[in-house]
């Protein structure tokens, strides 16, 4: 078995339930044994974020695991799960004002880990990791986000972008429009590990098909995907957070990456590889049919898979 890994996970709550069915595969696999869970956090300020977020966490049995929430994002993405979520599994933030801010939880964790040894998942925008890099010295380092990030992440995991991976036109992804400015700065500042894994293979990745209709009624999850049932995809959900997860924690075993180069964001939001010798970003590449991946996740993501551990 491959070394575990350390994964500090972002997120981004918006229209669709993968970012928490990417978070339920990540508590799978720390529960198979192949990744340790450091901290969860989200890229906007929402009263109900942590809930949700913690709503999960409780559900896989980890509920002190560290959550924070981006106090100086303001602007908010309201889903019609969240307030069912936060009012049925988790009532301990109303307001949220009690909850730490992601830029401290981020640098309070990487600073107790070890040099090189973090995997940091974004499953949404960038507005988080920007932030962190900007960050100044605090009672956790004395180093700035930027050098805290480069001694200790070993690489980043995002969902995000389009690429013409699967013949399909690029176009703005979602995740990078939604914050253009912070995408820019950090494919600008962080010349490291960059894993992109775009909108062409989480869209062909189709999951969870009976997920709302099956799963257990005691997982968050299963609410969620009850109530945002109107995205209406008769084959199955996409997938696009939950590959970023097995990449990060199995690398290599589902995916292909592109050879590494440097990550142009446009002022539009177009992700446009280039060829650098200086830069270590890339993108995934199918490499097991779509439907084997999707299996890996249904397997996951019902709570039968336990009886089989």
């Amino acid at each position: 078995m491959s070394e575990k890994a350390k994964v500090l996970s972002d997120l981004k709550i918006d229209g669709n339930c993968t970012k928490f069915g990417a978070l339920s595969v990540l508590h799978v696999l720390a529960d198979l044994g192949e990744a340790d869970i450091l901290a969860v956090t989200a890229c906007f300020k929402s009263p109900l974020a942590a809930g949700c977020i913690k709503a999960l966490n409780r559900y896989y049995g980890r509920p002190d695991l560290p959550v924070g929430i981006l106090h100086r994002q303001d602007e908010t993405h309201p889903t019609p799960f969240m307030e069912p979520v936060n009012k049925t599994f988790c009532t301990d933030h109303p307001d949220g004002e009690d909850v730490a801010d992601t830029v401290e939880i981020m640098r309070k964790t990487l600073a107790a880990q070890e040099d090189g040894s973090v995997r940091l998942v974004v499953v949404g925008c960038f507005a988080s990791v920007a932030a962190l890099l900007e960050s100044g010295p605090d009672v956790y380092s004395p180093l700035t986000g930027q050098e805290l990030a480069e001694r200790k992440i070993s690489g980043i995991y995002n969902m995000g972008g389009s690429f013409d991976t699967c013949g399909d036109t690029p176009f703005a992804e979602n995740n990078i429009v939604v914050q253009i400015p912070s995408a820019k700065y950090v494919t600008e500042h962080w010349k490291g590990l960059l894993v992109h894994s775009g909108y062409e293979i989480g869209i062909r990745t189709r999951s969870l098909k009976e997920f709302r209709f099956h799963g257990s009624k005691e997982h968050p999850l299963r609410m969620m995907y009850e109530i945002n049932d109107g995205e209406g995809f008769a084959e199955g959900n996409p997938s696009w957070d939950q590959t970023a997860v097995l990449e990060a924690v199995r690398p290599g075993m589902y995916f292909d990456r592109h050879a590494y180069g440097r990550m142009e964001i446009t002022d539009d939001g177009l992700t446009v590889w280039h060829e650098d010798d200086t830069s270590r970003h890339t993108y995934l590449l199918p490499k097991v049919p779509f439907d084997e991946v999707a299996a890996v996740i249904n397997d996951m993501s019902f709570p039968e898979w336990r009886d089989f551990l």
